[in-house]
């Protein structure tokens, strides 16, 4: 088996990332972020891809477009790599309201009890199923280079899950997460064999002078 290259891209600057409230699936780039994935997209004209899968979240997606563009690619949507679903009572509100701000401490204080759940949101158990399903899915494809556009909570888990070869546990999904950031934009690449290797951990040399 050839060895598969993934490059995973967190999306460019949005709205919620620009005025500090919690994103819906339909918030956008902004302006800056429409920027930062066209330069993102010009990096990938001097790397293959085979094709190219977003995250069915609109700023994943405008993202994507403007990396298959420069590859004569289609974007491939997926709902395994969306970021978070958080509850519908959060959306939209800013991060230092008090809905907000309540809900942070309970999933601070309650992540690691598989019983816990928010209202509608996602608990551990419902993202390590959900990223578990979608490594699946990308080691079952015939291609060997490919782009997964995504965002940057559920990166950060996806790294956990594949640095810890697949034996992710929420205590150490939460503290491996914590010590990571990743730029909007920014690549992180993964080679896959046998196993999973991180080869390059948020690389934004695209907004180099």
């Amino acid at each position: 088996m050839a060895k598969k290259r993934v490059y995973f891209v967190r999306h460019g600057e949005a709205e919620g990332n620009k005025q500090g409230f919690a994103q819906t699936a339909n918030t956008p780039l902004t302006q800056i972020g429409y920027q930062q994935a066209q330069k993102v997209a010009e990096r990938f004209t001097h790397l293959p891809v085979d094709i190219v899968f977003a995250s069915v979240m609109d700023r994943a997606q405008q993202t994507a477009s403007c990396i298959a563009q420069v590859k004569g690619l289609d974007v491939v949507s997926t709902e395994f790599f969306h970021e978070f679903t958080r509850p519908t009572s959060v959306q939209g509100a800013a991060h230092t309201s008090e809905v907000y701000q309540a809900y942070m401490m309970s999933e601070r204080k309650h992540y690691t009890d598989p019983q816990w759940r928010f209202e509608d949101g996602e608990n551990f158990a419902d993202v390590l199923q959900r990223v578990s399903d979608g490594i699946s899915m990308l080691e079952a494809r015939g291609e060997e280079h490919m782009v997964v556009v995504s965002h940057g909570r559920l990166l950060r888990f996806i790294a956990s899950f594949l640095l810890h070869q697949k034996q992710l546990t929420a205590d150490i999904e939460l503290r491996t997460s914590q010590s990571m950031r990743m730029t909007n934009t920014g690549i992180t690449l993964f080679e896959y064999d046998t196993q999973w290797t991180l080869v390059t951990w948020n690389d934004h040399a695209h907004f180099a002078e």
